[in-house]
C-alpha cells in the first residue's frame, strides 16, 4: 500500500480544494500531505483508486474534449 499510496501522490492526486484536518484547519496542497492523508484514511485511497480506474471517468465531456483531441476516445 506504501507504493501505491506514493504513485497516487505523485501521479494522480496533483491538487486539492477544501480539504481540511482533524481540527478543521485548513490542509495546504502538499506531496506529503497527500501521502498523510491517504495513508490516514485507506477508504478515501480506495475512493480514490475505484475513480481513477473507471473509464468513464476520463470521457472527453468531463475534461472538455482533452481525450478527443489526445485520440483516447
Amino acid at each position: 500500500t506504501t507504493v501505491l499510496i506514493n504513485v497516487y501522490a505523485d501521479s494522480v492526486v496533483l491538487g486539492w480544494e477544501g480539504v481540511t484536518d482533524k481540527e478543521g484547519e485548513s490542509l495546504e496542497y502538499s506531496r506529503e500531505n497527500v501521502v498523510k492523508l491517504l495513508t490516514d484514511l485507506p477508504d478515501l485511497l480506495e475512493q480514490i483508486k475505484e475513480y481513477s480506474e473507471d473509464s468513464d471517468s476520463f470521457n472527453a465531456a468531463t475534461h472538455g474534449g482533452v481525450a478527443e483531441t489526445l485520440g483516447n476516445i
